[in-house]
């Protein structure tokens, strides 16, 4: 059960209010209709399928400090370095820890999430792009940028689908020459519950 504010249609002062000692706030409309839900972690749940809170919104920003790139090759970016990670779910070491893939983001709530990457060479190259892999599989590409620019860099965002259980993601570079790379970054946020 839950502490009950309902707005009324009759009588004074337009709210009714039922309670208990669950710790649990819920704000109904006339019909009894749960339009918000705030529980005893203070996690926040709109009717409309959004959650807010400490561990119902995971998010992430991970960066690299040098990685070898060679030419012609997809190479998985070893962001080892995190500048956060709200709920623990991104790896950032070269091996599988606590089910979560070498340097993969794995949330444990279902639900859409922004993808941000980005990835700058340290010299030229014939050509550079960056992606998403989704469980281990080529999901989202960003652009690829023919170029001969010295420091050339590449940027890939993308809106994906997470089931909070198994779904996880990596992100993947391309450099068309063999050269390096010490400015990359990955970061993920949760924008909607599934």
């Amino acid at each position: 059960m839950a502490t009950i504010i309902s707005s009324k249609t009759s009588g004074v002062g337009g709210l009714t209010v039922t309670g208990d000692a669950s710790g649990v706030l819920q704000l109904a409309s006339a019909d009894g209709t749960t339009a918000v839900t705030i529980d005893a972690s203070q996690n926040v749940t709109f009717a409309k399928g959004l959650t807010v809170g400490a561990t119902a919104a995971p998010a992430f920003s991970a960066t690299l400090g040098s990685q070898s790139l060679t030419a012609g090759v997809w190479t998985l970016a070893s962001l080892s370095t995190e500048e956060f990670d709200t709920n623990s779910n991104y790896n950032n070491t070269g091996s599988t820890v606590g089910g979560i893939p070498a340097y993969a983001f794995l949330p444990n709530i279902a639900g859409y999430y922004q993808f941000n990457g980005q990835m700058q060479l340290n010299g030229s190259s014939s050509g550079i792009s960056t992606e998403y892999y989704k469980n281990g599989s080529f999901f989202k590409q960003g652009p690829y940028i023919p170029t001969t620019l010295t420091t050339p860099s590449v940027v890939v965002s993308a809106l994906i689908y997470l089931n909070g259980t198994t779904d996880y993601v990596q992100f993947y570079i391309y450099s068309g020459s063999t050269t390096t790379t010490n400015n990359a970054f990955f970061q993920a946020a949760m924008i909607r519950s599934a």
